[in-house]
Formats: structure tokens, C-alpha cells, sequence
């Protein structure tokens, strides 16, 4: 899973984090189809912004020790067995 969610040069999504407002919003539309893909349905774009704009607040409220595709890939498959 933490492939999956760091296919983008992590120099691209660093920068553009905390200062693009709509990150989250075209890594959903770049991420999506990945996912449909690997998990065989269909993601919600929006959705997934939405959790991408979550998951991203408690990583930067933790210590931050983890990275992040390690922490993004835990927290998504947390919530899927929800």
C-alpha cells in the first residue's frame, strides 16, 4: 500500500503540501484510478480527498517520526477494515 500512495516524487507532493491548498484534490484525481485498480472498485475522488486532507492533519499532529507513505498506508487500511 505505501507504494501505492508514493508513485509522485516525494519532492513534488513536499512542496506542493502546506502550500497548495487543493493538494489534496489532485493527488485524489492521480491516486484514484490506482487504487480502483489494486483494491478492485471504484473510490470516490472527493472521498478520498477528504480522508487524504485527514490523514495529512494527524500526521503533522504526531510526531511525525514515521514516513509518510508508511503512515498514509496504515491509516487507509485502518479505515478500510473499519
Amino acid at each position: 500500500m505505501a507504494e501505492l500512495v508514493c508513485p509522485i516524487p516525494s519532492a513534488a507532493l513536499a512542496a506542493s503540501r502546506g502550500q497548495d491548498p487543493e493538494w489534496p484534490s489532485w493527488y485524489a484525481r492521480y491516486l484514484a484510478p490506482r487504487l480502483d485498480q489494486a483494491l478492485g472498485g471504484r473510490v470516490d475522488q472527493a472521498a478520498l480527498a477528504a480522508d487524504l486532507r485527514q490523514v495529512d492533519s494527524e500526521y503533522r499532529a504526531g510526531e511525525g517520526r514515521e514516513p509518510w507513505p508508511e503512515f498514509y498506508a496504515r491509516w487507509f487500511i485502518g479505515r478500510r477494515r473499519q
